[in-house]
């Protein structure tokens, strides 16, 4: 015979309501959502293709939207002008940022390609590593 049973079982709600069973799915599932990685390619080889030749990554926590603004900022703070010239006369970018990813599209990047960690910048506590 079927009978209904009543359970109660304890969730984690993450800030977007999403429930979870555990509390690291929980913690996890939100550093994914408010973590994200912006690829940057930089020092341009200025003595004949102008190409960008080295690509870093800017770690970003909590930024709400502007991750392009804020690695903008970095990469003028750490590169200087987004301009650079060829042999001094010809220009090409200095700097480029390329694409924002999240964490899942970060850790499947991260073995295909040579990256340095560039500055980690959380945005609640204004951390710059």
């Amino acid at each position: 015979m079927v009978k209904p049973v009543k359970k109660e079982i304890e969730v984690y709600v993450t800030f977007d309501n999403k429930e979870f069973l555990t509390e690291q799915a929980a913690i996890d599932y939100e550093k994914n959502l408010k973590t994200k990685f912006v690829l940057v390619r930089y020092e341009p080889d200025l003595n004949e293709t102008g190409r960008l030749t080295k690509t870093g990554i800017i770690e970003l926590v909590g930024t709400n939207g502007y991750e392009k603004e804020h690695a903008m900022d970095i990469c003028y703070r750490k590169f200087g002008s987004q301009v650079a010239y060829v042999q001094g006369v010809a220009i090409t970018s200095n700097w480029s940022v390329d694409k924002i990813l999240t964490l899942s599209d970060y850790e499947a990047l991260e073995g295909r390609i040579k990256m340095a960690l560039i500055e980690r910048w959380e945005m609640n506590t204004g951390i710059k590593n």
